[in-house]
């Protein structure tokens, strides 16, 4: 998949950026060779990172660079093969293009803007997320559970670009909205336990009445699965994967899963129903799921509200459709799954690999759980 992209995103850039150009192919020898560096960005720390490849240890100014490039050129692609189809749909309806419609005015234009979104857009991801509260209402909500204020946090992916002072003030952010219960659903990290377990000490920190539970993400498993598993355990997480906490004064179930990225490491798969084995008949449902596409699962096991991430909330418009695609499309906020609630958050951190947010803000997510009363 991003093999294709990358390939996609070169080859319009060549087409219809460089070949058009009027200077000399030495100029557009060059050129082509930074399009194509910038293209295929994580291929190349693959080959030359290897299993770091989503941690590469490479100067933090080289990657925030590095990324900034790939998306301004991401939006460029866009906008010069929307212009290009534009202009070819103007030719063969034999409309003559002003002069207002000159490729070098345009391209221009064009160039502005993709730096301009892609400054923005890198600094909304790397700001520190604002809380957002949702509510939520059930028919079959136990008494004791009406108002439960769940903070949820999801995709921190702690890495070279997370710092330590924005895991605190997100800890504090978090405290502050007094949760009855705290859910990390994955990605805490991008990288290994001896690295970067200290900028995650904080979490130590994180207190609700109900306990504070995570599940791993997919990226968990990219950085050493086991390690961070023993680690997050040490900081006073309850790690559930594919198991459950029964919470008898509350009628409350919370459960959570592994992630299917253990497939491809023969390890134990996600298993919704595993994970309510032997619980009680009746009390309310809570899953915690990395990613959303368990949630046809979660509604045939009688989940009442499974919470997940994965997708960062699309991150951009535009992308959104299509990582809703690949998600069941399930891409952010709350939808209805049988008779089961599915909230995805947009997540409270952001992938190094493509660190731009625009309209899509990072978020502490508090939800806060009604019943409805006729």
């Amino acid at each position: 998949m991003i093999l294709l992209f990358s390939f996609l995103i070169c080859a319009a850039a060549t087409v219809f950026g460089i070949v058009p150009l009027k200077i000399k192919w030495q100029w557009k020898a060059i050129i082509f060779a930074l399009t194509f560096i910038t293209s295929f960005k994580f291929h190349l720390l693959l080959l030359f990172c290897g299993k770091n490849f989503f941690a590469p240890d490479l100067p933090k100014w080289l990657m925030i660079s590095w990324s900034g490039l790939f998306a301004v050129l991401v939006f460029f692609t866009f906008f010069i093969s929307a212009y290009s189809v534009i202009m070819k749909i103007l030719k063969l309806a034999k409309v003559t293009a002003g002069k207002y419609f000159s490729r070098g005015i345009w391209y221009s234009i064009f160039l502005a803007l993709s730096i301009t979104f892609s400054v923005f857009g890198i600094y909304n991801a790397l700001s520190v997320p604002e809380v957002r509260e949702y509510t939520i209402f059930f028919e079959n909500l136990p008494d004791e559970l009406d108002n439960m204020k769940i903070a949820h946090l999801s995709d921190i992916h702690v890495d070279l670009f997370m710092t330590s002072e924005r895991i605190a003030e997100i800890v504090r952010r978090t405290n502050s909205t007094k949760p009855d219960m705290i859910a990390l659903t994955g990605d805490f990290v991008d990288g290994r336990a001896n690295v970067y377990k200290e900028k995650l000490a904080d979490f130590k920190l994180l207190k609700a009445p109900l306990g504070v539970y995570g599940v791993p993400g997919n990226h968990e498993y990219y950085s050493g699965y086991a390690e961070w598993m023993e680690t997050l355990e040490k900081l006073n997480i309850t790690m559930l994967q594919n198991n459950s906490v029964v919470i008898l004064e509350k009628s409350l179930v919370i459960g959570g899963t592994t992630d299917p990225a253990a497939e491809k490491r023969q390890m134990p798969l996600p298993d919704v129903e595993k994970s309510f084995a032997g619980t009680p008949e009746g009390f309310f449902r809570i899953l915690l799921a990395h990613q959303p596409r368990l949630a046809p699962e979660a509604s045939e096991n009688k989940v009442d509200l499974q919470l997940a991430g994965h997708t960062h909330g699309g991150m951009l418009f535009g992308l959104n459709m299509i990582v809703a695609a690949t998600n069941y499309g399930y891409v952010s906020g709350l939808y209805d799954v049988g008779k089961m609630k599915l909230f995805i958050t947009n997540g409270t951190g952001i992938w190094n690999g493509f660190p731009v947010r625009l309209m899509c803000p990072a978020e502490i997510a508090v939800l806060t759980l009604k019943k409805i009363r006729h």
